[in-house]
């Protein structure tokens, strides 16, 4: 797109980067053209279709020129305009934490189900990032306590951000594993870990090498921040507690060993979408 004197449409802006992010091997082409030219004009999808045949102020076209370049680099779109809908919830997120998957809203869906015609107690997101999953369940499960955690300061600062916006009340601490809740225990503990293995990591499209690679990497078979988790959340857990947490391709059957392994009984795995055993959720036996 040249820097020149043409008055621009929004169709023809579209269409225009659309064909180019194609050139630059993005899947999701039209898509990401008019997302980053609604973020650019400020405006929502909907008004771009409203409004195919409107020129571009210059103001606008120098801003999406910028993120033109930035997405045809492979940066996420997410990162790009800040945002992330998460559970009909839209999430600042930007490059101190993951960016919420859509298979994740599988491992909420579940523990909300299962917990929502209970008595409130409490939940433990472990590994929160921006909060996705935490401040789903403060949301979903009114009168619940929820706490999250997370190794990272800068995934903590943009999870309260997003608590604080959004209006929900979640403790937030900084700290490995279960560190930072001491001796506490908890009706349920969720998490979504790190669980691709090392090597694959260069493998995985350019996208994923802008996210943090500490809530990626799984280590060598993917499964090491996993054992950990398991193995250390039944100190933390109550009888007849429920754990879920979210593996990745071929995963399911091992994590289901490790559960039962750490003394977990009715393990059951969930496939999502996709037809992958993306969830595991089990319980803690009645005299943990």
């Amino acid at each position: 797109m040249s820097r020149g004197k043409r008055i621009w449409r929004v169709i023809e802006l579209v269409e225009w980067t659309t064909g180019y992010f194609k050139r630059h091997g993005i899947d999701t082409a039209r898509l990401d053209a008019e997302l980053l030219l609604a973020h650019a004009m400020e405006c929502s999808r909907l008004d771009l279709y409203l409004n195919f045949d409107a020129p571009v102020s210059r103001e606008h076209l120098d801003i999406y020129r910028d993120l033109i370049v930035k997405r045809a680099q492979r940066m996420p779109v997410a990162y790009l305009i800040g945002v992330k809908e998460f559970m009909g919830i839209p999430l600042k997120v930007d490059r101190r934490a993951l960016i919420p998957r859509p298979e994740t809203e599988l491992l909420v869906e579940e523990i909300v189900r299962r917990l929502k015609d209970r008595k409130p107690g409490e939940i433990l997101d472990v590994g929160t990032g921006c909060g996705a999953i935490a401040i789903s369940l403060a949301k979903l499960l009114p009168g619940w306590r929820v706490v999250a955690i997370d190794v990272s300061e800068g995934a903590i600062e943009l999870a309260r951000q997003n608590a604080e916006t959004i209006g929900v009340n979640v403790e937030l601490r900084v700290g490995d594993m279960f560190e930072p809740v001491g001796g506490m225990r908890f009706d349920c503990i969720v998490s979504n870990p790190p669980y691709i293995p090392s090597n694959q990591i260069p493998n995985l499209q350019p996208e994923i090498g802008y996210e943090p690679r500490e809530a990626l990497d799984g280590g060598p078979d993917g499964l090491e921040v996993i054992r950990r988790l398991i193995s250390t959340s039944k100190y933390h857990i109550r009888p007849g507690g429920s754990i879920g947490i979210e593996v990745g391709f071929d995963q399911a059957e091992q994590v289901a060993e490790l559960m039962e392994e750490a003394g977990y009984i009715g393990v059951e795995i969930i496939r999502d979408y996709s037809g992958i055993e993306r969830v595991l959720i089990a319980k803690a036996p009645a005299n943990t």
